[in-house]
């Protein structure tokens, strides 16, 4: 479906953001999933995570250049889905920016013909030490506080291992999240996209 943003046309698709689970060692809750979920709204919509000239993970908002390279829509509409304990809303991609980022048209492809797109949150969280097992995965710390960054479509993702993205110099206790969620249902630990 499209529809128009600060006119301009946009390729919209429902997705799950992230859901309850236990992500790089640390489990992330369906009570932190469900406080301020309009932060996530207008959240930048990469391909694929940002990174710097050495590779390391980076906010998708360090910089212009960086939005530049990534950037291909935003994340709109979201809300939290009590029952499946997953945070949902809408990407919001813009056509002519994906002409401008390397895949960026693959994603756009896999979404107009209805394929498998891998998808992965970028935030920043708090972490507490806390050790515990949720649905038989063992976890040593809580996630709180989120804070949205991004939202990375990996259309040429294979679903490696869960990627920690540590951002230079931040606060001990302070880490980026890229994750990659499994959903049940879904073949290969990925989703699909639907179009309405």
């Amino acid at each position: 479906e499209y529809k128009i943003f600060e006119g301009q046309k946009y390729l919209t698709a429902p997705v799950i953001i992230v859901q309850e689970q236990v992500l790089n060692g640390e489990l992330l809750t369906a009570n932190e999933l469900s406080k301020y979920t309009a932060a996530w709204n207008g959240v930048p919509v990469t391909v694929p995570h940002p990174q710097d000239s050495q590779g390391n993970k980076i906010s998708a908002n360090a910089s212009p250049d960086v939005l530049e390279k990534h950037q291909v829509g935003k994340v709109f509409n979201v809300f939290y889905d009590n029952e499946n304990k997953q945070l949902k809303g809408e990407v919001w991609i813009n056509e002519d920016k994906t002409k401008k980022v390397p895949n960026a048209e693959s994603a756009v492809k896999k979404i107009k013909q209805n394929n498998k797109l891998d998808v992965s949150s970028g935030y920043f969280a708090d972490s507490t030490k806390n050790s515990g097992y949720h649905n038989g995965a063992r976890y040593n710390g809580k996630q709180h506080n989120l804070r949205p960054d991004h939202l990375a479509l990996l259309p040429n993702s294979d679903w490696g291992k869960l990627i920690p993205a540590i951002l230079p110099r931040p606060p001990s206790n302070i880490v980026m999240y890229c994750q990659l969620p499994f959903f049940p249902g879904f073949s290969s630990s990925s989703l699909r996209l639907h179009l309405d």
